[in-house]
């Protein structure tokens, strides 16, 4: 929506802070156009691996003061290659071109054949996804909504429902919010679900059943107007998720006892349930010529043993009343899994086949790795007689402890247009 000049301070707070959690009561924002459409095109890319291209169109419709309607259609391609949890093997030998769900060769990896899984596996991904939802006012103080999302992917499926409400306190200044969520995946990998801790030589296409698995998530939030200038919002969110979590392009590798070159190459496991939960709080705060100060922690905590900070820090000056420009820093630590192996090893016998000590779960998926992750962007606003318009560019870093691919640099690229139709 177009930006005005006498707006609450609710409203102004709300728009400045974009897409952090913290917002101002809804109740509190003035309806000001019947008809919004977003245009959206966003870019991630890894250095020599991942690539990813978003397109996104949504519609916002203010049917009345009490009911707004949305919807949104986003399309994404992912191409490159992502590591498959398979150690590099020594230079001189040759790689198998297979896919972790593939089969290396009719003697096998390891040992005298010089026959390795490929470390990094290129593929290609494609998702359509498809949002609506309803936003309703009670009366003054309650306010409702319920959104429902379905994705699709070459291999994967969800369906997903969302409830919400508000409940306004002490004159407006207080604000209570709650929410449950849930969705259904369905995981069907290009060659079939294969044997958790299956040996990859022994994988068939179609063996095993797809996958699925079921989430919920419950969250609770409190958000309090403290002066003309500030508001600040703090709350919990606890989630289960049940059912198949294993990824089925993610391998784990057996070291051999004296070379110390890989040996096996087995699908990774991971347990079947995962409880998470998480804590948090933001603080906005208003200064002069109407600058914005945005401060957020999160912490979070899981059954899988990883424990997380997140630090977000965004800063939005105005430039000449239509436009603005937000500085955004970002710090991202986190433990490792308690079942994160970067290989498994056969003088430990940690072979799942033919060892005595295997684990019950491994993976050597980066992403659960000890890791911290540093991220500075920017974003460029302004606003006119055809809407607005915003682009955003951001620059990551990825440092994790262990592994061959345990650092990354990424970088994304945003532009979103935001269209005014009608206005009252």
């Amino acid at each position: 929506m177009q930006l005005k000049k006498k707006q609450s301070l609710a409203e102004l707070l709300a728009v400045a802070t974009g897409v952090l959690l913290t917002q101002a009561p809804k109740s509190a924002l003035a309806i000001a156009e019947d008809l919004d459409m977003d245009i959206s095109y966003m870019e991630y890319r890894e250095d020599e691996r991942v690539r990813v291209r978003e397109m996104d169109v949504g519609v916002k419709w203010y049917y009345n003061d009490d009911n707004i309607f949305s919807g949104k259609v986003i399309t994404d391609s992912i191409t490159g290659a992502t590591p498959s949890g398979a150690l590099k093997p020594p230079s001189a030998a040759s790689q198998t071109l297979t896919t972790p769900s593939g089969v290396g060769g009719a003697t096998g990896f390891g040992g005298s054949t010089n026959n390795y899984l490929q470390p990094l596996v290129d593929f290609v991904d494609r998702r359509v996804a498809v949002f609506a939802g309803w936003d309703h006012t009670f009366d003054r103080l309650y306010r409702g909504n319920v959104n429902a999302v379905f994705s699709n992917e070459d291999d994967y499926q969800s369906y997903g429902l969302n409830l919400g409400g508000s409940r306004e306190f002490n004159n407006k200044l207080t604000t209570l919010e709650a929410g449950v969520g849930g969705s259904y995946d369905l995981i069907t990998a290009a060659d079939g679900i294969q044997k958790e801790f299956g040996n990859v030589l022994d994988d068939r296409p179609d063996a095993y059943e797809d996958g699925e698995k079921m989430t919920i998530d419950l969250g609770v939030s409190l958000t309090q107007i403290l002066t003309r200038g500030s508001l600040i919002k703090v709350g919990t969110s606890h989630g289960l998720v049940r059912g198949y979590l294993s990824d089925p392009y993610k391998v784990v590798t057996v070291v051999d006892a004296v070379t110390r070159e890989p040996q096996n190459y087995y699908h990774e496991k991971r347990p079947n349930d995962h409880r998470r939960s998480a804590i948090f709080a933001d603080y906005n705060r208003l200064r002069e010529f109407e600058d914005v100060v945005s401060v957020g922690y999160r912490f979070f905590w899981d059954d899988w043993g990883i424990k997380a900070h997140t630090l977000d820090m965004r800063y939005r000056h105005d430039l000449r009343g239509t436009q603005y420009i937000t500085g955004h820093v970002r710090l991202y630590k986190q433990s490792a899994a308690d079942f994160y192996h970067a290989y498994l090893d056969e003088a430990k016998n940690q072979d799942p086949e033919i060892g005595s000590n295997p684990p019950s779960y491994a993976s050597a998926d980066y992403r659960l790795d000890d890791m911290t992750n540093y991220t500075l962007g920017a974003k460029f606003g302004m606003s006119g007689s055809l809407g607005n318009v915003f682009v955003r560019y951001e620059i990551m870093r990825q440092i994790g402890t262990h592994g061959d691919y345990r650092q990354l640099t990424a970088q994304l690229f945003q532009v979103v247009w935001t269209l005014d139709f009608v206005k009252q």
